[in-house]
């Protein structure tokens, strides 16, 4: 089991970081401020759907790169941004 889920988070990583890099526009999402987006609206894609917040927070949480941030917000919820490598308009942004 522990190889599929290795190869489970794998594939979740590599959706996240397309997603939160480059293609949230195209997938019609408005990132928010500090280029986060609500961890829902990102498991609500078809890609993503599959996923679950556990393992949203298990991928980041395991990542030795730290490609991604996770922070709570009242009004959105749990947010998630990647952290660097974005091909969006202004949207490097610090950690």
């Amino acid at each position: 089991m522990q190889g599929a889920q290795a190869g489970h988070d794998k594939t979740l990583s590599k959706r996240l970081s397309w997603l939160l890099r480059h293609g949230a526009e195209s997938e019609g999402l408005r990132l928010l401020p500090g280029g986060f987006l609500p961890v829902r609206a990102v498991l609500a894609r078809p890609a993503l759907r599959q996923y679950t917040e556990s393992d949203i927070r298990r991928v980041v949480e395991r990542n030795d790169k730290q490609r991604f941030t996770l922070r709570e917000d009242a009004a959105e919820g749990l947010l998630i941004r990647a952290n660097q490598g974005h091909s969006l308009p202004g949207r490097g942004f610090p950690r």
